[in-house]
């Protein structure tokens, strides 16, 4: 059975996709598709429709980096090209955005986590943030704010080791300060600090 091509006035496009005009010239024109083509096509419209619908919900619910979209799409058989024509369109609507998610981690794990520069960078890393976002963000954790946030953090921590020598404690620290990520240099002063501060305080 020959099908007529106003049976094609169903195909619903997604959003960003063009449909051909109809007065498009023929030259060059293939033989009209099976019903069996036509069908597969429709299915495979619907499978993207729902594929865009699960990505816009996961944004909706929580951030997510230019690079775990790409995975998400590319781990439901989109490829590598057209999903990366998807996420430019995402970032077009500003649903994805690396410097934004990027500020908002290093609000996050700098204030609620007590985390320092190389944590948090490696969290990013983790999340697929590209690595300009990366170098961005952290370039505004400045080495005096860091010292500054490892010193409140190992003064905390030391009021928990007063049973313990300096040099164990110290230790305790360096190691704690350094899981956390914070610099060395930034450890040390810290720990200089918050040994010299009496640990039974507050």
């Amino acid at each position: 059975m020959t099908l007529e091509p106003a049976a094609m006035s169903n195909v619903t496009y997604l959003p960003w996709v063009t449909p051909e005009p109809d007065n498009a010239s023929n030259e060059g024109v293939a033989a009209e598709p099976r019903t069996d083509e036509v069908a597969e096509a429709l299915l495979h419209d619907d499978e993207l429709a729902r594929l865009d619908t699960l990505v816009i919900r996961k944004l909706t619910a929580g951030d997510l980096s230019a690079g775990e979209v790409r995975v998400l799409l590319m781990s439901h058989g989109l490829p590598e090209r057209d999903a990366e024509d998807w996420l430019h369109r995402y970032e077009r609507l500003g649903c994805v955005n690396d410097e934004r998610l990027a500020e908002l981690l290093v609000a996050q794990w700098t204030d609620r986590k007590g985390k320092g520069r190389g944590a948090i960078a490696a969290e990013m890393r983790r999340r697929l943030i590209s690595p300009e976002a990366i170098s961005q963000a952290v370039a505004d954790l400045d080495d005096d704010s860091q010292a500054e946030r490892a010193t409140e953090i190992a003064i905390a921590r030391a009021r928990q080791l007063n049973h313990l020598d300096r040099a164990t404690a110290e230790r305790r620290l360096a190691a704690f300060l350094s899981r956390r990520g914070f610099s060395g240099s930034a450890a040390r002063s810290a720990i200089r600090s918050a040994l010299e501060t009496p640990r039974d305080a507050g």
